[in-house]
């Protein structure tokens, strides 16, 4: 398999009951915009370096590369979420004397970037991030506590490349914002906090090291793993000489010379619905390849991707010069509600679902295709009404659905290759959320993609919980969308209304047991395999 992107919507209706779903396919072939040729960026990853090392130690790729303080037009550059920062894992004397103190379960360290007006004081600050008080949210994660221990086979993994959450190795009663907070080897976890947010605390806010004293956020959702503070939307216009202080990439996939990392961009313009909007000069980093030699992102020939015809959210920070640096890139045009294909006649649609999903991708590579599918012999233009009309797209109340996520493998030879005996290969399968909101720069509805992933220890450091499009497939630097081929379907039930969609998903039994493993899964600790049964 290879990579690209594609999209489908489904409905499909069986007997008398009504299961009218929605399905929308972000199918991967290998974008262009990240590698021209498989064979090649392998070949020179492997090839142009005598030890592999990890991008981890990349200075764009550390916390501390993006100062806090940023000053950034805010009608072009808009923050992530209300609640935005990083996590920090507390010692463990400092666990042990608030668990002793104040029967603290389970917390972390909180670094503030983004917050509301009422509580703008706290930027720059770090503050605790703790659990509500009420009593079923304390059962939850009492329920996702354990002791870690590492075992043999867990080291084992850790010399082939495996980022396994070593600080948590030999604690007690490590909850799910520890297990978050201490995953990778340092603290570069970036999240938006999620739900209702109460602010405790009246003690006194300092910069780091922090106190046991400072203010506490209580949460009672799981926060959600992003990347970057910023994001913005913008058509990347021309590569262009790297400015006075910055230079080319020492490596790269490709042929040398390697390609400019700097871009200047036109923002998008509300008043005229175009990118005509103010000039701007970027940075797109080149990541350095993986432990295993793999490139996972490139800016070489960007700005030429049609992908980006309908432009590019950028997301990420200014660096200590003032240049913003983007971490992760989302396509506008795979998350508007307009497909570009239809498929019509429920056996036409059962075909494609079952059989031209995935074939055919390397002709496919460096593509998306959105795909209306349903077995109504309707028009196009009429079916896609039909279709955005169920998502109660002319109000603001939004819209949402189930994902289905499925990725293949990115082929290659070796050590950089992942196909298994006879060419097979494992994939991964998760569910997600899906939900039309109203883009905050265009105002057209959007899908909104989130993704509960259940991941195993890996070498990029991808984090299991709930993860933004942004985070799981957009991160330049350990992010699916520049290595593997990705089918999401999303599944819009006619049975599940705005109003009880959250009772029925985040809240039914299963998915709480599945949640659970969640977290067994990032802190390395053996779980019941609850979710498959």
């Amino acid at each position: 398999m290879r990579n690209g992107q594609i999209q489908q919507w489904c409905r499909f209706h069986h007997g008398r009951r009504s299961l009218g779903y929605a399905a929308l396919i972000l199918f991967g072939i290998l974008l262009s915009v990240w590698f021209h040729l498989l064979g090649p960026m392998l070949t020179l990853a492997q090839t142009s370096t005598g030890s592999v090392t990890t991008n981890e130690a990349a200075p764009f790729n550390q916390p501390g590369f993006y100062p806090i303080q940023q000053n950034l037009p805010a009608d072009l550059y808009r923050p992530t979420g209300e609640w935005v920062g990083r996590l920090i894992l507390p010692r463990v004397e400092q666990f042990q004397q608030l668990q002793e103190a104040k029967q603290e379960t389970d917390w972390a360290w909180f670094e503030v970037y983004h917050a509301p007006t009422a509580n703008r004081a706290l930027v720059g600050k770090i503050v605790r991030l703790g659990w509500s008080r009420d009593p079923r949210v304390q059962n939850y994660v009492k329920a996702g506590t354990r002791d870690v221990r590492f075992t043999p086979d867990v080291k084992r993994s850790m010399a082939t490349g495996r980022i396994h959450p070593l600080r948590l190795d030999g604690r007690n009663q490590v909850g799910p914002l520890q297990s978050l907070a201490g995953f990778r080897p340092q603290d570069d976890v970036t999240v938006v906090l999620a739900g209702d947010i109460t602010v405790e605390g009246n003690g006194a806010v300092t910069p780091p090291p922090p106190s046991i004293q400072s203010p506490t956020l209580r949460v009672s959702r799981e926060p959600l793993l992003e990347t970057g503070r910023y994001v913005a939307l913008v058509q990347f216009v021309a590569a262009i000489v790297p400015p006075t202080g910055y230079n080319l990439p020492a490596q790269c996939p490709g042929g040398e010379p390697c390609a400019s990392e700097f871009f200047r961009v036109r923002h998008y313009n509300p008043k005229t619905k175009r990118f005509d909007g103010v000039e701007a000069v970027l940075r797109v980093p080149q990541q350095p390849p993986d432990s295993n030699g793999v490139f996972f992102s490139t800016p070489r020939d960007l700005e030429k991707s049609p992908v980006g015809k309908a432009g590019w959210y950028v997301y990420g920070a200014q660096d200590k010069n003032g240049m913003f640096t983007v971490q992760a890139l989302k396509p506008r045009s795979l998350f508007q509600l307009v497909p570009t294909d239809v498929v019509l006649g429920r056996s036409k649609a059962l075909e494609y679902i079952r059989y031209q999903n995935w074939a055919d991708t390397p002709p496919r590579k460096g593509t998306t295709q959105s795909v209306l599918v349903t077995e109504r012999g309707v028009q196009p233009n009429a079916a896609i009404a039909a279709w955005q009309a169920g998502f109660n797209k002319n109000t603001p109340i939004s819209s949402h659905a189930l994902v289905i996520h499925l990725f293949g493998a990115r082929g290659g030879q070796g050590k950089l290759g992942e196909l298994g005996p006879l060419g097979t290969y494992t994939g991964h399968f998760a569910y997600g959320l899906a939900e039309v909101v109203r883009d905050q720069f265009t105002q057209e509805p959007q899908f909104d993609i989130t993704y509960v992933q259940i991941y195993a220890n890996n070498n990029p450091g991808i984090m299991s919980g709930v993860n933004t499009w942004a985070n799981y497939m957009g991160n330049l630097q350990r992010g699916k969308m520049g290595t593997h081929p990705v089918s999401d379907i999303l599944v819009k039930l006619d049975t599940i209304s705005n109003s009880h969609f959250e009772t029925f998903v985040l809240k039914s039994e299963p998915l709480k047991a599945c949640a659970l493993n969640f977290m067994n899964g990032r802190m390395g600790i053996p779980a019941i395999d609850s979710c498959s049964k």
